[in-house]
């Protein structure tokens, strides 16, 4: 149990750190067989993983998306860089 803990508060670290606004540009990627389904997208080389996506967007949509990354959150999944999606529209 301890260790569990640890490990919580290693990976997790603090949230308490202001939050800066960031933009990412790429396509939308969803691969559904992990943890029901996940959101990312890869941005200059780096894959994010996307949380809070709203509905009605499809894999393969070119898209810019605000929000903000979580370097110190962890999930199940884990396929980048945990991001959470404020605003996100199609890119022409």
């Amino acid at each position: 149990m301890y260790a569990l803990a640890a490990f919580l508060m290693t990976c997790c670290g603090s949230l308490d750190q202001p939050r800066v606004a960031e933009t990412l540009e790429g396509t939308l990627k969803f691969d559904p067989r992990l943890e029901g389904g996940v959101w990312m997208i890869r941005h200059e080389g780096k894959t994010y993983d996307l949380h809070r996506m709203p509905q009605g967007f499809r894999e393969g949509v070119q898209v810019e998306i605000t929000g903000q990354s979580l370097r110190e959150v962890c999930c199940i999944h884990m396929v980048g860089i945990v991001f959470e999606v404020r605003t996100i529209r199609k890119r022409r």
